[in-house]
């Protein structure tokens, strides 16, 4: 049959069953995908679809912190449509203060009556924040925290804090009994501790420090934050990962080799400059270069059994348009999307090692969701992708082969090969639903691909969830929220552990295989 009769007969079994059948070939272009149910290579942390909250351009203030007067809909100050949207993706952790913000906040000025709290002010350096006025603090956080199920992650002040003032902090969240600072949080009307699990130790920090000053000041604080007030905690070091800042050359290895004993993570940061299609949806696979770097740095300096994790606490992309004096609004396409979804791969492929990620951020700042002081509220396709990922795919890894064509992208990128095709597969809650996520970069063409299923058997009818829309360049906005959505179909497959299915182009696809029932 010829390519236009297959694509006739796929839309008229999806017109008059309300499903498609997957079983033509539709393209000249072919690839294949095999799927090992029974090969577990691990389990990916929920933590890595964290978020991040900072008090920089309109993400903090007005983006989720609108006050208790406010007209819009809240939840003590809070916007009642960003925390369902935090809820939406299952937000599982959240970084604040920053950040850069994080490293001129001094917390105490955040705590106790609002009234009395100071106004502060924030350098420029921090993104077109308006200020500091202190209404969202430790405990309007910890607040934030638990309405929306998530675990708190605070990064401490080094840039112009003390290890004291750190230690102190970690006392006021985590403690019992009559000592000042956790006396301080019960006289502020918060008797039980908020048992922060996870801190930080400066937001990079390589721009206070040289890599010989920042591993002492690792041991300060952590000799005071988990040693004297909280041995239960985790400590995240600033890495670094961008070789035109000094001191690169030496920073990770300095740091691994000097404070290693005191740290859980160390952390890299993910951004990437680009506006050319195929060189943001390969941003990704430099992402999993600088973790394999860093993923043998830790080999050869840090004792196996010290299992210290990776933690990628901000990344996004960053186009041209997203200046300091527009608080870092730039309008998200399609294309970010895709790119999320191949973050998404890079840290499910790297479970045993990379254990935490922050999208930075969440709201009206690189966004994936953008608000505005009307009460209105649209979001981007990240967010779809955070949404697709955390609702429709699983924790449980599983291996597979994916074998398509590809391309070479710009010169400025230090990638070789990019495959169109990328595929992470998953089991989802006791493993009767096999999720195969698998984005299609080709821009213009879709990919007929061959889907070869190895022990799990699966019944006949599946679920589809996909992110596309007519262009890559679609963007949602105030006027046009829903130009770029997720679809979800039903469909029927033929064969019970192979298939062909043809995935459109730059597209985003989860297909939900259902465990066929023993009669």
């Amino acid at each position: 049959m010829t390519s236009s009769m297959n694509k006739i007969i796929i839309f008229l079994c999806a017109f008059f069953f309300g499903s498609t059948t997957i079983s033509a070939q539709v393209d000249k272009q072919h690839a294949k995908i095999i799927v090992h149910a029974d090969s577990i290579i691990g389990v990916i942390n929920p933590n890595i679809y964290g978020q991040m909250v900072e008090n920089c351009g309109n993400c903090l203030y007005p983006g989720l912190w609108v006050g208790t007067d406010s007209e819009i809909p809240n939840i003590r100050g809070m916007r009642l449509d960003v925390i369902e949207k935090f809820k939406e993706i299952k937000t599982p952790i959240v970084r604040w203060p920053g950040g850069t913000p994080a490293e001129y906040y001094h917390w105490l000025d955040g705590v106790g009556d609002k009234k009395s709290r100071p106004k502060t002010l924030l350098p420029g350096m921090c993104l077109a924040s308006p200020g500091e006025t202190n209404a969202f603090g430790t405990d309007e956080f910890m607040d934030f925290c638990k309405i929306i199920g998530a675990e708190p992650y605070i990064c401490a002040n080094v840039g112009t804090g003390t290890a004291e003032e750190a230690a102190n902090w970690v006392e006021y969240c985590n403690r019992e009994g009559e000592t000042q600072y956790a006396s301080l949080r019960k006289k502020n009307g918060h008797e039980k501790p908020y048992n922060v699990k996870y801190w930080g130790i400066g937001n990079e920090s390589y721009f206070w420090h040289t890599p010989d000053s920042y591993a002492l000041v690792i041991k300060q604080y952590a000799k005071i934050m988990k040693t004297m007030v909280d041995t239960s905690i985790s400590l995240v070091a600033s890495g670094l990962n961008d070789p035109n800042i000094k001191g690169a050359d030496k920073w990770n290895y300095t740091i691994l080799k000097e404070a290693n004993e005191f740290l859980d993570y160390i952390s890299l940061h993910a951004y990437y400059f680009y506006d050319d299609y195929y060189d943001v949806v390969a941003s990704p696979l430099i992402t999993q270069q600088e973790i394999d770097t860093l993923r043998n740095l830790i080999r050869e300096l840090v004792p196996a059994d010290k299992k210290l994790k990776i933690a990628i606490d901000e990344w996004n992309i960053w186009h041209k348009e997203a200046k300091t004096y527009n608080g870092l609004m730039q309008k998200c396409t399609l294309t970010d999307g895709i790119f999320a979804a191949g973050m998404f791969h890079v840290f499910h492929k790297n479970n045993d090692i990379v254990t935490l990620a922050n999208f930075c951020d969440l709201v009206n700042q690189l966004p994936a969701i953008v608000t505005n002081e009307k009460g209105e509220l649209y979001v981007n396709p990240i967010f779809l992708s955070f949404k697709l990922y955390t609702n429709f795919t699983g924790n449980i890894a599983i291996a597979t082969k994916t074998i398509s064509d590809g391309y070479k992208p710009n010169k400025k990128l230090d990638v070789e090969y990019v495959p169109y095709l990328d595929c992470s597969a998953t089991k989802i809650g006791n493993g009767d639903t096999l999720s195969l996520a698998v984005i299609n970069r080709n821009k213009d063409k879709d990919i007929t691909t061959d889907l070869i299923i190895n022990d799990f058997m699966f019944d006949s009818k599946a679920k589809l969830i996909i992110l596309n829309a007519d262009s890559v360049t679609a963007a949602n906005d105030f006027e046009h929220p829903e130009t770029v959505i997720l679809e979800e179909k039903t469909y029927e497959i033929e064969n019970s552990n192979k298939f062909v299915y043809n995935f459109p182009a730059h597209s985003v696809t989860v297909i939900q295989l259902i465990k066929k029932k023993d009669k």
